[in-house]
């Protein structure tokens, strides 16, 4: 979370409380676009998504979703929600911290989920979402209160905010035409990109180009489109996490490291 807090125009909080036995993927995704905005650009501010999985490469047990105040209402919906209090004022003046706790929309694959609003430093408050799964049980309301109430804030240290792309896919019918896109939202443009699996070994390279009016990425500055095949596409479409690729950028001579950002807009032939 300390390599991303740079990228974010809000105060990241991550939990010293949680239980052994789980692996954590650490990913942005783009703000949903208003409703009446849609089909969204895929271009909206990141916002930070945290998930706990049964280690060994079990099932999602908790996912964590953080933005800034009013990003998420339509994102986190709570059942019958029921106030409850993350932590009390204390003597020194530090306030009194509220929440909400409720089911999940569907309670045949959701857990209960916490939502609240976290002060900060700056005056700008955190919205925090914890939503457990039926395969993180010890994720209940009091463990999801037990997390909430070890929050602290992220050290967003001296480095620079690295280079932000927005990553969409194309599915074909054609083996051949399998994309994985790249997009810059605002110039200037990297020279070119390239994408790079755990090994190390480059997958292929694209330079910028506009983007046509029709894609997911329509709205950005330039994106670069990588032919890949078709399993990198299934890695990047079957989560939002980690999907074990990463993407460098060469802006001069120099490749640089890239944070990508899920646009949430895929499209298929």
């Amino acid at each position: 979370m300390e390599r991303l807090a740079p990228s974010l125009a809000f105060d990241p909080f991550a939990p010293d409380d949680v239980a052994a036995g789980f692996e954590v993927s650490v990913a942005l995704f783009a703000r949903p676009a208003p409703r009446e905005q849609q089909p969204s650009a895929g271009l909206g501010e990141p916002l930070l998504l945290v998930r706990l999985t049964v280690a060994g490469g079990g099932k999602t047990a908790l996912t964590m979703v953080q933005g800034p105040e009013g990003c998420c209402a339509e994102m986190v919906r709570l059942n019958a929600p029921v106030d409850v209090t993350i932590r009390a004022p204390q003597s020194g003046g530090e306030a009194q911290i509220r929440g909400q706790v409720g089911s999940a929309a569907n309670p045949n694959t959701d857990g209960p989920t916490l939502a609240w609003l976290q002060p900060t430093a700056s005056g700008h408050r955190t919205f925090i979402a914890l939503l457990a799964t039926p395969f993180g049980t010890q994720f209940d309301q009091d463990g999801l209160l037990r997390v909430a109430r070890s929050m602290r804030v992220v050290d967003r240290g001296t480095a620079a905010a690295p280079i932000l792309l927005y990553w969409s896919t194309f599915t074909s019918h054609d083996p051949s035409g399998y994309r994985l896109f790249a997009a810059a939202r605002s110039a200037p443009l990297p020279e070119e990109a390239r994408l790079i699996d755990r090994a190390g070994q480059i997958i292929n390279s694209a330079r910028f180009e506009p983007p046509k009016p029709y894609d997911c990425l329509h709205a950005a500055a330039g994106v670069a489109a990588f032919a890949v095949p078709r399993d990198v596409v299934d890695a990047f479409n079957s989560q939002r996490g980690d999907s074990g690729y990463r993407v460098e950028a060469r802006v001069a001579s120099a490749w640089m490291p890239v944070e990508l950002i899920a646009s949430g807009c895929f499209a298929t032939e």
